[in-house]
């Protein structure tokens, strides 16, 4: 079994924010141990009020989202992070999932959906390409961003020497994470 440590979490110098909305507090707690283990930062919101709350105060590189809460319809705090951060991930876990939902889901930009119970192998391995295509983002949209096939190149030689200094210059790469591009 590969981990998540041997993929993603070896890939950051400061571990992925991980928000897991969920109101089955086993469930909540054993996502928690198992993401913690691989380095992750994980916080936890037995509801969609206080999921809101937490992407308030923090920010998050996924959601791990449950879809039947107590209070909010999982699919609304789901449209409401995606609308206030397109650039947060999303994996909607649900034991009531239909493909309805689902479809509904991935058009929000849901990156999966997987339906209760799933395997621990399961959860990495979505966690693992969640984080992946978050990292991946920002550079294809710099790039997108080009008008010309020179512009293009240009804005992908920048990018790369921005990545290269990064691995290179640990304090550039904080800087980086911290305060964003000038």
């Amino acid at each position: 079994m590969t981990t998540l440590h041997e993929n993603t979490a070896t890939n950051f110098e400061v571990p992925p924010h991980i928000l897991v909305m969920e109101d089955d507090l086993s469930v909540a707690k054993g996502l928690e141990m198992v993401l913690s283990e691989e380095g992750f930062d994980v916080n936890l919101a037995g509801t969609g009020e206080l999921a809101m709350k937490a992407f308030k105060q923090k920010r998050f590189d996924l959601l791990v989202a449950d879809l039947r809460l107590p209070d909010i319809d999982g699919m609304k705090v789901i449209k409401q992070v995606k609308d206030a951060k397109p650039e947060t991930e999303v994996i909607v876990i649900t034991g009531y999932g239909t493909t309805a939902t689902a479809v509904e889901a991935m058009k929000l930009g849901v990156h999966d959906f997987l339906p209760k119970p799933f395997t621990e192998d399961q959860i990495k391995s979505a966690i693992d390409e969640a984080l992946k295509k978050h990292v991946e983002k920002p550079v294809e949209a710099f790039v997108n961003k080009a008008e010309t096939e020179e512009e293009k190149l240009i804005q992908k030689r920048e990018v790369l020497g921005v990545l290269s200094r990064t691995a290179e210059d640990l304090d550039f790469w904080r800087d980086l994470m911290e305060n964003g591009s000038l």
